[in-house]
C-alpha cells in the first residue's frame, strides 16, 4: 500500500479493477470509453482505468460508473448481467458490504459486419 493509499482507498482501487475486469470479460463488452478529457477514468497506483468512476457515496461504500463499449445485443441485459457479475466479484473478494450503486452505461455500440 503506498503513502497515500487508506485501507478504504484500497477497497475503492480493487473495486474498481474487479468491476472493470469482469464487465470486459464478457464478451458482448468490446471495450471500455475513457469520456470526453478523459473524464470516465479511475486513477490507481499511478495506473488510469479507462471507463470506470469510482466515488465514495455518503454511506461510506464505493459507487461505481462503467462507460463501455459494447456488441449489438439486447443492451439492458447486457447491463444487468455486468451488474450481477460485478456483486458476485466483489462479495468473492470479501468486498460486497463495500460495494455501493452501480451504473452501466453503453457509450457506443460496434456494428457487426
Amino acid at each position: 500500500m503506498s503513502e497515500l493509499e487508506t485501507p478504504r482507498s484500497s477497497e475503492r482501487s480493487t473495486l474498481a479493477r474487479i468491476a472493470l475486469a469482469t464487465a470486459l470479460a464478457l464478451g458482448d463488452v468490446v471495450g471500455a470509453e475513457a469520456g470526453p478529457h478523459g473524464a470516465w477514468v479511475t486513477e490507481v497506483e499511478g495506473e488510469r482505468l479507462p471507463g470506470i468512476v469510482a466515488a465514495a457515496q455518503a454511506d461510506g461504500r464505493y459507487a461505481l460508473e462503467l462507460h463501455l463499449i459494447a456488441r449489438t445485443v439486447p443492451l439492458r441485459a447486457l447491463a444487468e448481467r455486468i451488474r450481477e457479475r460485478i456483486i458476485r466479484a466483489a462479495e468473492l473478494a470479501g468486498l460486497g458490504g463495500a460495494l455501493g450503486g452501480i451504473d452501466v452505461s453503453i457509450e457506443d455500440v460496434e456494428l457487426l459486419e
